[in-house]
C-alpha cells in the first residue's frame, strides 16, 4: 500500500496529461479513508445528524464530525453496519430513522 503523496507522474508527452487532469488528481488525492465510525450526534448548530469519524493513519485528535448524508454517499456499508451495531443508542436511532437506514 502506498500513499498518494508518494506517487510521481510518468513524464511522457504522448500521454496528453493536461493541467485539468493534474488539478483533478491533486484535488482527489487529499481524501482520507474512513477507518471506523465512533459515535453519532445531532448537531444543533448544523441542524443535521453527524458521525464521529476515525480516519486511517491519523491520530484520534484528528477525528472529525461528518454529516451522515456525506458518509452515506461515500461509505454506505460502514454507516449501515454502525447503525445496526448501535441500534439501542438514541442518537443512532434518530439518525437511522431520519435517513431511512434499516
Amino acid at each position: 500500500e502506498a500513499h498518494a503523496t508518494r506517487l510521481k507522474f510518468y513524464a511522457d508527452f504522448s500521454l496528453g496529461i493536461t493541467e485539468d487532469l493534474l488539478a483533478h488528481v491533486a484535488h482527489n488525492s487529499e481524501e482520507h479513508v474512513v477507518e471506523k465510525l465512533l459515535q453519532a450526534r445531532y448537531g444543533a448548530t448544523s441542524a443535521m445528524h453527524q458521525l464521529l469519524v476515525k480516519w486511517r493513519g491519523l491520530c484520534k485528535l484528528e477525528n472529525t464530525w461528518e454529516p451522515v448524508q456525506n458518509l452515506l454517499e461515500d461509505v454506505p456499508a460502514l454507516v449501515k453496519r454502525f447503525a445496526a451495531q448501535n441500534k439501542k443508542d438514541p442518537a443512532v436511532k434518530s439518525m437511522a430513522s431520519a435517513h431511512g437506514i434499516a
